[in-house]
């Protein structure tokens, strides 16, 4: 059951531009973020349906890039994983082997 609704543009059948995804019983913001012929590019950010955040990052031609905060219910930051090319390096500042 999808229990959310999306709203952005498409062009040649893919997501390109603003893209954002509204939880229906509360109005809220799910998802906002950008696309360039389907693949997500610059920052995009997750919320719970409370309204807080749930992660946020960036994406480089469609793989994570750098630090991604993930968030509890209540928003407070309790992870921050480092990516370089959608591979995860680091978790809290420590190197992923």
């Amino acid at each position: 059951i999808n229990d959310y609704k999306e709203k952005g543009e498409y062009i040649g059948g893919m997501k390109t531009g603003k893209w954002k995804a509204i939880y229906i019983n509360t109005n809220k913001i799910k998802f906002q973020g950008e696309y360039l012929n389907d693949i997500e590019i610059g920052r995009h950010i997750y919320y719970y349906s409370n309204g807080n955040k749930r992660k946020e990052g960036k994406y480089k031609d469609g793989e994570k890039e750098g630090d991604w905060k993930h968030y509890n219910k209540k928003g407070e930051l309790v992870v921050i994983y480092f990516y370089e090319r959608g591979k995860e390096i680091k978790r809290d500042g420590i190197k992923i082997k």
